[in-house]
């Protein structure tokens, strides 16, 4: 079983964006990613396509194989809408990608129970103009610049899931971005992970805000081993709950 598990994550491993590919075109970032069961719920995705660089942080329902199912249904809808249909516009991306989760679940029945589906951020940087555009489905964008951290959110509405497609609208908004500005996406694991000795709580979003404004002046890859290490000394003994995703991207165009 564990060996088959195994395997599953060499093929999972392969449709995630290579190191060499990201430094092309994002030379100054990092990336934290903890699966919590071999595989992962939790997956990034990024193409550069006709002068725009689009990258995802996205987390799917469940851990281990059956997110890891999830996670391969969304790239592969990913690398269709962008890769093949050429769609630029991320709450067109979003909305088309909802119809396609759901109609790959079969969740477009009255009365199916299946929620699963995903939560994602999505980043659009049209490196000529110098700009950003962000859309999401419930996950947020942090941006930290200098010491002051802002908080982009984007629509409250999950891809897939069993609420009608048609009641779902999702937005997309441009962002002022400034050289040497961090940008932060990331799943829930991060801040739901609990620690802090015998109390049992979480890492909480207020303590990760706080550490990025103080680790943002570092170099990326210092800024993933610091993530890390803060990680491991608050989750001491706690087995680990969620897998993990942190993408940190340095504005240098």
């Amino acid at each position: 079983m564990i060996a088959s598990i195994r395997y599953a994550q060499r093929i999972q491993e392969a449709t995630l964006p290579t190191q060499k590919r990201l430094k092309k075109y994002l030379p100054e970032h990092f990336i934290l990613y903890k699966p919590r069961d071999i595989v992962s719920g939790d997956f990034y995705w990024f193409l550069k396509k006709q002068g725009k660089a689009f990258l995802v942080v996205a987390d799917c329902t469940g851990h281990g194989v059956p997110g890891a199912f999830m996670a391969m249904l969304g790239i592969t809808s990913l690398n269709y809408l962008i890769g093949v249909n050429d769609l630029t516009a991320p709450a067109k991306i979003l909305k088309k990608l909802d119809g396609q989760i759901s109609a790959a679940l079969n969740q477009k029945t009255e009365k199916n129970l299946n929620y699963d589906g995903m939560v994602l951020a999505m980043c659009v940087f049209d490196f000529e103009q110098r700009k950003l555009t962000f859309a999401s489905a419930e996950r947020p964008l942090y941006i930290v610049r200098g010491k002051h951290l802002t908080k982009i959110q984007g629509n409250k509405h999950i891809i897939g899931g069993n609420i009608v497609e048609t009641t779902k609208s999702f937005t997309q908004q441009e962002v002022p971005i400034e050289k040497n500005d961090m940008l932060y996406l990331f799943s829930d694991g991060y801040t739901d992970q609990f620690g802090g000795g015998i109390k049992k709580k979480k890492f909480s979003t207020r303590r990760f805000q706080n550490l990025l404004c103080d680790i943002a002046h570092l170099p990326p890859e210092e800024q993933s081993i610091m993530l890390e290490k803060t990680l491991q000394e608050w989750q001491g003994s706690h087995p680990q709950i969620d897998d993990i995703l942190v993408v940190g991207l340095k504005i240098s165009f």
